[in-house]
């Protein structure tokens, strides 16, 4: 494989007129980060992409209906919302400042997500980008990394630093390896209508499970290409940390941000694909006029329109739900666009929204206090937060669903369900198996 030089890249004209600029040798403050861009060729992006993607910690979030990714890589900061003040651009492109996610808030009961952080937001110090078809390398630089003699030396050097650790395996053994079957979870689902009936709750949410063996170390690049080659209207996510890989394809917007404007994606309700194009349509139809399933959505959109009412206005969502149609299932979606306070920013946001009952239930608190009592294994990042924020509000963030979890030759896949009154657990199930196969069948076709 071809060694990529990144020499050209930073020991250029451009690049020192940037670093030596009044603006940065007059900051003399940490805390501000300056971002440096510069456009690469294809083959360039290739090959470092190839390089990062073996290393033992980066982040991937590809918009493939915008046409756009990002791999992040190198932590500047950690966990820092507050030390951003400022970017300084040579392009009229948006980059974002943060990358990274959060796990679905129950407490962890095993070893599985140990490579993961309950919350992390970073700062990365590299960020190859695809942008259409242009292609960039940004660099993230404080002023203790600009006052280092030699800078552009000690760049290339990190670069080839990160991109030279290698991944190295855990030997965990307080591992789940097996999966919850039917049986167990027909008990769960009955428990749950039981707190239903009685009252207690509107809807809980209920996932499971699989685990499975992978023979040979997984080929990241074909995960990559599978998932948007297959899912073109998904979220595609990977984010490796030390022996862990956690990737999906997933179909659900969380909240997006754009200058003040926001849109976010009720999706609830579910119904399998037909080949036959009239039988296909004729399930749509179904899904749109079935109570359950109505029920299920509208209880998604109402949470999502009570939170937000008080930091937007000019709230819009069509009367009725669409359909999204997915590779192997369809889905009841109501777009919800709004224009939010400039001082609202997606952190309260999130705070407000996280978890939506779309992947929890309702109300809130008692559905999660269910679901910590009945699942029998740890979500983590299955059913969080992925995406990316910026320093000025915008942010782009999936719900992270339809995913896996690499692990010690390991594949674990999740998959969940809102439990209503009048669930019947074998059609549960038979969901679940469907919101399965998007991932099993990158390995087991």
């Amino acid at each position: 494989m071809r060694k990529l030089s990144i020499t050209l890249i930073y020991n250029n004209k451009n690049f020192l007129e940037f670093i030596n600029s009044s603006n940065i040798k007059s900051s003399h403050n940490n805390n501000v980060v300056y971002s440096y861009i510069e456009e690469i060729d294809h083959n360039s992006y290739k090959s470092l992409f190839q390089e990062i993607k073996d290393i033992k910690s980066w982040f991937y979030f590809n918009t493939p209906f915008e046409n756009k990714s990002f791999l992040a890589f190198g932590n500047l900061f950690e966990n820092a919302t507050g030390k951003i003040s400022k970017h300084a651009f040579n392009l009229d492109i948006r980059i974002p400042t943060f990358f990274g996610g959060a796990m679905f808030p129950i407490p962890q009961k095993t070893d599985l997500w140990n490579d993961y952080k309950t919350e992390e937001w970073f700062v990365p110090e590299f960020i190859l980008m695809k942008n259409q078809n242009r292609y960039f390398l940004v660099t993230n630089l404080n002023y203790a990394i600009l006052k280092t003699p030699d800078i552009s030396t000690r760049l290339l050097r990190r670069l080839k630093e990160l991109t030279g650790v290698a991944v190295q395996n855990d030997n965990d053994t307080n591992l789940p390896s097996d999966s919850v079957n039917f049986y167990a979870w027909r008990i769960q689902v009955e428990s749950a209508l039981d707190q239903i009936k009685k009252g207690y709750a509107d809807k809980v949410v209920l996932a499971r499970y699989l685990a499975k063996p992978i023979k040979k170390e997984a080929e990241v690049s074909q995960i990559i290409l599978n998932l948007e080659e297959r899912y073109p209207d998904c979220y595609i996510y990977l984010w490796r940390r030390n022996s862990s890989l956690f990737f999906g394809a997933s179909p659900e917007k969380f909240i997006s941000i754009r200058e003040s404007k926001l849109s976010i994606d009720a999706l609830a309700g579910s119904a399998k694909r037909a080949t036959d194009k009239n039988e296909d349509d004729k399930i749509a139809d179904f899904l749109l006029n079935d109570s359950k399933n109505l029920y299920e959505h509208n209880a998604v959109l109402s949470y999502i329109l009570d939170k937000i009412k008080d930091y937007a206005s000019d709230i819009s969502h069509p009367a009725r739900p669409r359909i999204k149609k997915l590779r192997n299932i369809q889905h009841l979606w109501t777009p919800v666009t709004a224009v939010i306070d400039k001082n609202t920013g997606a952190d309260e946001l999130i705070n407000r929204l996280f978890p939506t009952p779309a992947v929890c239930g309702l109300p809130k608190e008692r559905a999660l206090e269910i679901i910590e009592n009945l699942e029998t294994f740890d979500r983590g990042l299955y059913s969080g937060i992925l995406g990316w924020k910026d320093a000025n509000g915008n942010a782009e963030l999936t719900v992270s669903i339809r995913s896996g979890l690499i692990k010690n030759r390991l594949l674990y896949l999740f998959a969940g369900c809102g439990i209503v009154d009048g669930s019947d657990s074998e059609e549960e199930f038979k969901e679940t198996e469907l919101k399965l196969k998007p991932i099993l069948n990158l390995f087991y076709s």
